[in-house]
């Protein structure tokens, strides 16, 4: 017989949970699937934001043109 070299095996397949089992063992806080907060916007971004606003309203924004 030839002698054969060593097949890769495969990894072992884990369990979804293991990487939160994991981050429970070391204290970390695990979001709930429903706890998706919308990030806040940087500051530049708002503060684009508001002066394309003012842009194209033809002044600053909460101002009114009297």
């Amino acid at each position: 017989m030839t002698d054969q070299p060593d097949l890769p095996q495969p990894l072992p397949v884990r369990s979804p949970g293991a990487a939160l089992d994991r981050m429970r063992k070391r204290g970390l806080r695990i979001p709930a699937r429903g706890d998706r907060r919308p990030r806040p916007e940087p500051p530049a971004v708002l503060a684009a934001a508001r002066s394309s606003e003012a842009r194209s309203y033809g002044g600053a924004v909460g101002e009114e043109n009297a």
